[in-house]
């Protein structure tokens, strides 16, 4: 899960946006598909980042655009978040692809475009703690 731990001098502010048809679990990694949040994490990347869900939402019954869901969007928030191999001192400063909607892959770096999380502490084996990369460019 990714959980929010504190904000680098700003205030925190979550937005409202549409969810897809899908079932969201708050401290899931949320990317944009067609104007929607889902957590379908393998499709997330840099440009089409949204955040992390603030609350559980269940659209899965539903059509795309029936449920919102609060996620937090700054790219100054920081995060704990477990890793889904063995997270040591030298990933510091990696950019991570997540490995599901709750976890990163921290012992190999993502590309520009998949390394949608820096990791900017190692808190143990399992955990490290880091924030969101966002991309104003589209993937190509």
């Amino acid at each position: 899960m990714f959980d929010l731990k504190f904000f680098l001098g700003v205030q925190d502010v979550e937005f409202e946006q549409l969810v897809d048809v899908d079932s969201i679990t708050k401290g899931d990694i949320l990317y944009f598909a067609s104007g929607y949040v889902n957590n379908a994490y393998a499709s997330a990347t840099t440009a089409l980042l949204a955040g992390v869900a603030q609350q559980t939402v269940d659209n899965s019954g539903g059509s795309a655009g029936d449920l919102t869901c609060l996620v937090q969007m700054s790219p100054l928030a920081i995060y704990n978040v477990d890793t889904a191999d063995t997270m040591t001192q030298a990933y510091v400063g990696y950019n991570c692809a997540p490995a599901s909607a709750t976890t990163l892959t921290s012992a190999s770096q993502g590309t520009d475009i998949t390394g949608v999380f820096k990791i900017m502490k190692m808190i143990s084996a399992s955990k490290c703690q880091g924030r969101l990369n966002f991309a104003g460019i589209a993937d190509t």
